[in-house]
């Protein structure tokens, strides 16, 4: 009788430890999904989400304020855990293509307004650097999360003067050669391609 009852709990034991390894899997399924996106990338001709961001000086920086004045260059990266992330940031800014092409670099990370200040003083960057700590915004845009604790890797996505979504592409799909520096030239080919339609329509 002794016995069958230890075995009886023995098993009761591996029961429950079955089914706590299978929630434990179970959550950190769920958890990567929720990580990946909300939804799916934005897509081309789609309106751009709106959104309001603290940027690392302390304003609210929002996509509405370059409505009807400039396209907008999104970048959705690791920002301040990533230095070729930030040389990224230097180099577009260093260069003048994007102003000649009416374009402003607006940058989005997970990381605290303070993580970005410091970045923003050591690099001496002047392009908004816009704090999105819960993700909502990077999500809204469907960039995925499967870099570091949930973050960005490399996406950009081109909105023009209308609020209008024309060019996204993410380049550091995880196992898809990713990428986290892209040559400024490579991005300015693409920039002009599709800024190029609209700058003949809008030509007398």
């Amino acid at each position: 009788m002794k016995l069958r009852f230890g075995l009886a709990v023995v098993l009761m034991g591996l029961v429950a430890l079955a089914v706590f390894m299978a929630s434990l899997v179970l959550s950190s399924s769920n958890q990567e999904s929720a990580l990946a996106s909300s939804r799916a990338l934005v897509k081309e001709g789609e309106v751009a989400p709106a959104f309001s961001l603290e940027a690392a000086e302390g304003r609210t920086v929002s996509l509405g304020e370059y409505v009807g004045k400039k396209n907008v260059l999104l970048f959705f990266s690791m920002a301040a855990d990533c230095e070729p992330c930030l040389k990224q940031i230097v180099d577009l800014e260093k260069d003048s293509q994007l102003e000649a092409l009416d374009v402003q670099l607006v940058n989005v990370g997970i990381d605290s307004t303070a993580a970005l200040y410091y970045e923003a003083g050591r690099l001496d960057l002047r392009s908004p650097l816009l704090s999105d700590p819960d993700r909502r915004v990077t999500r809204s845009y469907g960039v995925p999360l499967t870099w570091g604790a949930g973050e960005p890797g490399h996406a950009f996505v081109l909105v023009d003067k209308g609020g209008t979504v024309r060019w996204v592409k993410d380049y550091a799909v995880m196992g898809h050669n990713s990428v986290m520096y892209v040559k400024p030239d490579e991005l300015y080919v693409e920039i002009r391609a599709h800024l190029a339609p609209l700058t003949r329509a809008a030509s007398p």
